[in-house]
């Protein structure tokens, strides 16, 4: 937040534009449905149901984990460790006051942030992009810190080359009209069709504009700097 901190400092701007890259890195490798059917698993393996909060979570681990904690059952050591690794995947989506999902439910400010309509058909502002809209936002807020670094400390980066083209050229790629056929790879540059996929695809959503911008932005932000 640029209007509230102008000027916060960052001790290490280098290593805070490594840590960047690298964690760009994890989410371009982001599979959205993997993601939801481990998040799907994760909540009938504690028991709970879509809705359910931090509160629900904790208290639904602490039972299983005394049933199943192999000091106390031996032969509980399976599920003990499913109970584990289930909590561990869903208490960040508890966290800041999230709540437990279904594997078909969208939360509400999801849909009204990532969704436009286009002759009648929605368009998900996160077409083409494997994570999807968690994935999206994500990426964005490492561009625009990459952004900001570059801004302000330009004797710093410079010094550096800058390494992450190849991902930051993926996020300005337009996806098919046929999000069946979308992935990130598609770059339908010179097409008959090009008005057609562009008015149909997610570049029409206000929140994927922005990420196009910050992304523009870091190629000249970067090619100025080195």
């Amino acid at each position: 937040d640029e209007v509230r901190f102008p000027d916060w400092p960052i001790v290490e701007p280098v290593e805070v534009f490594r840590a960047c890259l690298e964690e760009w890195k994890q989410q371009m490798n982001r599979d959205k449905v993997q993601e939801e059917d481990a998040q799907e698993d994760s909540r009938k393996v504690l028991g709970l149901v879509p809705g359910d909060s931090g509160s629900e979570l904790r208290k639904a681990y602490r039972k299983l984990a005394r049933q199943y904690h192999p000091d106390k059952n031996p032969a509980g050591r399976e599920m003990f460790e499913k109970v584990q690794a289930a909590y561990e995947l869903l208490l960040p989506v508890v966290e800041g006051g999230g709540k437990i999902q279904g594997a078909v439910e969208t939360s509400a400010a999801d849909e009204d942030d990532g969704l436009s309509e286009h002759d009648g058909v929605e368009v998900d502002c996160s077409e083409g992009l494997g994570g999807g809209r968690k994935q999206m936002q994500a990426v964005h807020l490492l561009m625009k810190t990459q952004v900001l670094i570059c801004k302000r400390y330009v004797d710093e980066i410079g010094k550096y080359k800058y390494t992450a083209y190849q991902m930051l050229l993926s996020c300005l790629c337009t996806p098919k009209s046929d999000p069946s056929q979308s992935t990130s790879q598609d770059c339908d540059i010179v097409t008959e069709d090009v008005g057609d996929i562009i008015l149909s695809s997610c570049l029409v959503t206000e929140k994927r504009c922005e990420f196009v911008l910050t992304a523009v932005e870091l190629v000249f932000q970067t090619c100025l700097v080195s």
